[in-house]
């Protein structure tokens, strides 16, 4: 079976964690793991491959790349370095950016710093200096691009609704009792007003298992109030997803429906949503999460099934609020989950199971398939990788010639706990440069945001997550339990005044 073998020595400090193999163009690859002296990544395809790898450091766990140098591995008799070829590939990467973004190398002591470490065989220090370094450079190159062009991408957020309330969540479950009234997420009106610091728009929770519980029953004035709200403070207001099939999102009637009747109530709820709010809404997003993740996808449908409510939801829009951009929104934007079948919990020898749609891949068959939509919504909550290998995923992204929304994020104030969450979207544990922290919060949001809106088709930057009360990622909110704002509000403030939207 095709694949590639690496040396799994690695010096004190960094520790291997886990890996998966992807094409050039980052398409994941099932992939089966073998790790003892030596690291087997076993595949169908033949290569070139890209190798994406969980690395343990002082920067905490981070999944990382390497790629030869953009050439991609091969299946080869000598097995290289694991940990040589991630630093050597990140050396690579940071000096074409720095080439193409017209900087230098001078300017960024960590990248000289990483350079020198690395030739001296103190590969430790090496891989921490040039992770680091990726990041000044990407950010340095990206505020280059904002002062030269302005800031067009509107900073957004979940102003009015929070993700938690006690033991309920608006989205990822559990159900409250049929028979009571769903639970109160609206934010109150007093505790939005420091938000606006970070908000030029918002995203509205028209969750359908919140505003229809029991079917033909709208809840219509808890949105109703929230646009009123944010037209009265000149908020643009972007929906959340018409139709999720997670859990979360459906209401329990839906569930006991067959296929056929599910499809009807899908067009009934999104005529009835879109009818009553077109023309308020500047981005329709239309599904979410329906590429083939696990939790996303509860009733198992078909990769057919999924084509098939994509395509009658955005061509239902498209008829009903024309002109108006739909947004298909995504999770797991790396798509490790198709690296490997989450259905079965054994192989037999030999075998590779079929893969699954990645967000990527299923994006590209909608394409293919001539699904009508304009942009593309990507998470980023905790995203477990550095900022370079966030931008150059965004990229990958912005190469399908669609409009880029982020359209949730949200990372903590204090160090994570080590354990898992409703969805095992979010890497446990770990950290970014180091354990989280209310400093490393507001540098990863100030150079996020900066790297993010830099980019000239992404349109909108939504944080999801804007208080520690009702944060889905706990400690992820901008403003304390208390209501008193974290650094990270400040800087998302200081740069709406430093790049005021054009």
């Amino acid at each position: 079976m095709p694949g590639i073998t690496f040396d799994l020595t690695l010096p004190p400090g960094i520790a291997y964690r886990s890996a998966y193999l992807t094409d050039l163009g980052r398409r994941p690859l099932v992939t089966r793991a073998k790790t003892a002296r030596w690291l087997s990544l076993e595949t169908r395809s033949p290569g070139p491959y890209m190798v994406h790898t969980v690395l343990g450091s002082a920067l905490g766990d981070l999944e990382v790349v390497a790629d030869a140098g953009g050439e991609g591995f091969t299946p080869a008799a000598s097995a290289p370095n694991l940990l040589i070829e991630v630093i050597d590939s990140r050396l690579m990467r940071c000096e074409r950016r720095l080439h193409v973004a017209g900087l230098s190398e001078a300017d960024f002591p960590e990248l000289v710093s990483a350079q020198e470490s690395f030739d001296h065989g103190d590969f430790s220090s090496a891989f921490v200096q040039s992770i680091r370094a990726g990041d000044d450079i990407e950010y340095a190159a990206s505020h280059k691009v904002l002062l030269a062009n302005g800031r067009k991408a509107l900073f957004s957020g979940s102003i009015c609704f929070g993700e938690r309330l006690g033991q309920w969540s608006i989205g990822v479950g559990p159900d409250w009792p049929p028979s009571a009234t769903p639970p109160q997420f609206i934010r109150p009106r007093v505790q939005r007003e420091p938000l606006l610091l970070a908000c030029e728009a918002m995203t509205l929770p028209n969750f359908w298992r919140w505003v229809e519980p029991q079917r033909w029953k709208y809840r219509w004035d808890v949105l109703d109030d929230m646009l009123d709200w944010a037209e009265q403070h000149k908020l643009a207001v972007k929906s959340f997803a018409i139709f999720w099939l997670g859990i979360g999102g459906v209401p329990p009637w839906f569930r006991d429906l067959n296929y056929r009747e599910q499809l009807l109530a899908v067009e009934q709820w999104t005529r009835a949503l879109v009818g009553r709010y077109k023309g308020r809404i500047m981005a329709w997003e239309t599904v979410n999460e329906n590429h083939d993740w696990a939790f996303g996808n509860p009733f198992d449908w078909t990769h057919r099934k999924r084509v098939e409510v994509s395509r009658l939801v955005n061509e239902l829009v498209g008829s009903l609020d024309p002109g108006t951009p739909r947004v298909i929104n995504n999770c797991c934007i790396w798509g490790d989950y198709a690296s490997r079948d989450e259905r079965r919990t054994s192989w037999l020898p030999g075998e590779l199971p079929p893969a699954s749609d990645s967000p990527l891949t299923f994006l590209e068959h909608l394409i293919a398939r001539e699904v009508p939509f304009e942009g593309i919504g990507l998470q980023y909550y905790l995203p477990g990788r550095d900022l370079m290998e966030c931008a150059e995923q965004l990229d990958r992204y912005l190469a399908l010639r669609k409009d880029i929304y982020i359209t949730e994020m949200g990372t903590p104030g204090f160090p994570t706990a080590n354990r898992p969450i409703e969805t095992a979207q979010i890497t446990p544990g770990g950290g970014w440069r180091g354990p989280w922290s209310l400093d490393l919060q507001a540098d990863w949001v100030r150079m996020w945001y900066t790297i993010a809106a830099s980019r000239p088709r992404v349109c909108a930057l939504n944080y999801w997550d804007l208080d520690d009360e009702r944060a889905f990622i706990e400690g992820a909110g901008l403003v304390d339990r208390d209501g008193r704002p974290k650094p990270a509000l400040l800087e998302v403030k200081k740069l709406r005044e430093e790049f005021p939207l054009q």
